[in-house]
């Protein structure tokens, strides 16, 4: 029965929530707030579409209408947060990370290689504003020492990053 659901909705064209999802991945990545012609046209749905599924979303709090334009909501925020990749692994990197952190001054995170990106699980910003903020849920290139220590294993331990990838961070990483 599922196969014949998606052999409908594929024969139909986009689905509703494959278009919600398109709005929300756009304005994620617009980064701040979008009107309704920018969303429809980085979407490929029509003006009238993008505003009825955009409204939708509002009435659910995933996004936020001002005035003429919209930007990500609460609602989403809270069911972010409370996504893991491992159960557990947020709660039990917590206190490594603020003693390593306190150890250092340096800003700490903890992350895991998720579609091809390294993902920040928990993180804890430097004593000094560091020059690349960290943030849970961020993602990091995999040329920076993060991700070459998740790709695969490392002889000595440690991968360092002297300034290689931004100028004047240096990263190291188990």
């Amino acid at each position: 029965m599922d196969a014949a659901v998606h052999v409908r909705t594929k024969n139909r064209g986009r689905g509703v929530l494959e278009g919600a999802f398109a709005l929300l991945e756009a304005l994620r990545q617009h980064g701040d707030e979008a009107g309704v012609t920018e969303l429809a046209v980085a979407c490929g749905v029509p003006k009238s579409t993008a505003h009825r599924l955009l409204e939708q979303l509002v009435a659910m709090e995933a996004v936020e209408r001002h005035g003429l334009r919209y930007r990500l909501g609460a609602q989403l925020y809270r069911l972010g947060q409370a996504w893991q990749p491992h159960p557990g692994l947020r709660a039990a990197g917590r206190l490594p990370l603020h003693r390593l952190r306190a150890a250092t001054g340096g800003s700490v995170v903890l992350a895991v290689l998720r579609d091809e990106r390294p993902l920040t699980v928990c993180s804890v910003p430097g004593r000094v504003e560091p020059l690349v903020p960290v943030r849970d849920g961020d993602t990091f290139a995999l040329d920076t020492a993060l991700g070459r220590a998740l790709r695969g294993p490392v002889r000595g331990g440690a991968v360092l990053d002297r300034e290689e990838v931004v100028a004047g961070v240096c990263c190291a990483a188990l």
